[in-house]
């Protein structure tokens, strides 16, 4: 597996919460990172809304989740592999667990749960 480069997925969570949430200053924020490896059943790793072809063989990839904390708001970005797979404003402790588990939600399972907070790219 190839590491993440945090400072490019770093810049890219940035870009996509300017887009989706128009805070202003936004650099100005201080941003949490997580990076852990995590296997998925299929090789499109938790990239499974939009549907599509997938091989059945299990699959390694690092998952990154950048916060964003802000005196109204969080907002969490999580990347599989180099993509960003969603975004989540306000997200419960229950997802901040998971992500401490080791074990980040794939589109559809998030999108599940906490669906007026997701933003799947």
């Amino acid at each position: 597996m190839k590491y993440p480069n945090l400072e490019l997925l770093e810049y890219k969570f940035r870009l996509e919460v300017e887009k989706l949430f128009h805070l202003n200053d936004w650099f100005h924020y201080d941003i949490e990172a997580v990076v852990f490896s995590q296997v998925w059943g299929t090789t499109a790793l938790g990239f499974d809304w939009h549907g599509g072809l997938s091989g059945q063989a299990f699959t390694g990839a690092y998952v990154t989740a950048f916060t964003l904390t802000t005196s109204s708001e969080t907002i969490c970005g999580v990347f599989f592999g180099d993509r960003i797979a969603y975004l989540i404003k306000d997200p419960p402790t229950e997802f901040f667990k998971q992500l401490a588990a080791w074990n980040a939600p794939s589109q559809v399972q998030v999108k599940r749960k906490y669906c007026d907070k997701v933003f799947i790219r």
